[in-house]
């Protein structure tokens, strides 16, 4: 627990816990248009628990909109409503919009947005931190809650990095300075899509009218190279300069023709630009937002989970081939799809944590040349495994809280 702060850590006044507590929650259906769900209190805490809400979750079928403005509240409460957000995906697209404040449990619950769906209002905030626990007890009782804060960690370290493909090291960091992000900085992290109202239509480039440039080119058009003229019998002057350029005798400048009858540098020049060496096309690249679990569950409900596992992750465990969980490491969302540079970077980041892996070096090996593929300027892009080694990222806060 860290010194100076409340054992149990309610932001509520004692004098409102009567009137607070049945309302932590709301579900309200619309005749058309997403169901509005908002969670606006501390989740769980003070006798109250996530069961309800996740009870009622159930029973919504379709779209749901979500509105968050929460100090956050039980790490394990947090974690049921998460899991049970995630599962609504199934049935609908879940859209989440951080009205006030996503704090604590409250920011990881808002990662179970579907992918591109999670918003940040104007001005709104998301905070991040190292989790409390409080404990009473002998020596054994305190290294027991020890390990579980631990065991905690790295569970909401991996919610985090799923979402933006960060390695739980870094959210570590984050988390033990208790980042308050704006909501431009929420963006920027990856741990939202977009700040409400900031992706108003853009013009395009094909939109401006770009003559007003001297040196301006048609969109998709780029210059075409002139080709360089040569001596021939019709044209044995190309260059102009009064002799003639087929010969070594009549090339008395030998700019095409040198006296021992070897191409001059003009003709050598003419020769290299034809033989340009061609570059090898640019690595397509998925870059949208990436959902690994999606991935996997779409594979595994496939016509042919085993052909459609192998195909979009990149460690193998073992197990029968046709079954998810001989699988690890997903970084293609389809087996057609191209690499997903997210998934990429997310499993190359959770690779030194993923146990019974029976493929541990060729693993690393796809995706450290998938992540050379994507960032080819940047080779200090894969992770450095001794970092990641140590990850722990959240915990609990309060009575098992965050």
């Amino acid at each position: 627990m860290r010194h100076g702060a409340r054992p149990l850590r309610s932001t509520r006044r004692l004098q409102n816990l009567q009137t607070a507590l049945p309302g932590w929650y709301s579900v309200k259906n619309q005749a058309d248009g997403p169901t509005l769900v908002s969670i606006y209190d501390e989740v769980g805490m003070m006798g109250t628990s996530a069961q309800p809400f996740v009870d009622e979750l159930r029973t919504i079928k379709g779209d749901i909109e979500l509105h968050v403005n929460s100090p956050g509240g039980d790490v394990f409460d947090g974690i049921a409503i998460y899991n049970a957000l995630r599962q609504a995906q199934q049935r609908g697209t879940v859209h989440v919009v951080v009205d006030g404040l996503a704090a604590s449990a409250a920011s990881f619950i808002a990662q179970a947005a579907s992918p591109g769906h999670l918003e940040m209002a104007p001005h709104s905030q998301m905070m991040i931190h190292d989790g409390f626990a409080l404990c009473v007890g002998n020596a054994a009782d305190l290294r027991e809650t020890a390990e579980l804060l631990d065991k905690a960690s790295d569970n909401i370290a991996g919610i985090y990095a799923d979402r933006t493909g960060k390695p739980a090291a870094y959210w570590r960091e984050k988390m033990k300075a208790e980042a308050w992000l704006s909501d431009e900085e929420a963006v920027a992290e990856g741990l939202a899509d977009r700040v409400q109202g900031s992706d108003d239509e853009q013009a395009k480039p094909g939109d401006w009218d770009l003559s007003v440039y001297a040196a301006a080119r048609k969109p998709g058009k780029g210059r075409k190279r002139k080709k360089a003229a040569q001596p021939s019998k019709a044209n044995p002057d190309p260059d102009g300069d009064g002799d003639d350029d087929t010969s070594a005798q009549g090339d008395t400048d030998h700019d095409y023709v040198m006296p021992d009858g070897s191409p001059g540098p003009k003709k050598r020049k003419a020769a290299a630009q034809v033989r340009l060496p061609i570059r090898a096309a640019k690595p397509e690249v998925d870059n949208s937002a990436w959902d690994g679990p999606a991935a996997m569950s779409a594979a595994a409900k496939s016509d042919d989970p085993a052909a459609a596992l192998r195909a979009i992750c990149a460690g193998r465990r073992s197990g029968p081939a046709d079954e998810e969980g001989s699988y690890a490491l997903p970084y293609r969302k389809t087996p057609s799809s191209p690499p997903n540079a997210a998934g990429v970077r997310n499993a190359l980041a959770r690779l030194p944590q993923t146990k019974g892996l029976t493929n541990a070096e060729e693993a690393r090996a796809t995706l450290e040349r998938l992540m050379k593929e994507i960032s080819p300027d940047s080779p200090g892009d894969h992770i450095d495994p001794a970092l990641l080694a140590s990850a722990l990222a959240f915990g609990l806060e309060g009575a098992a809280s965050a």
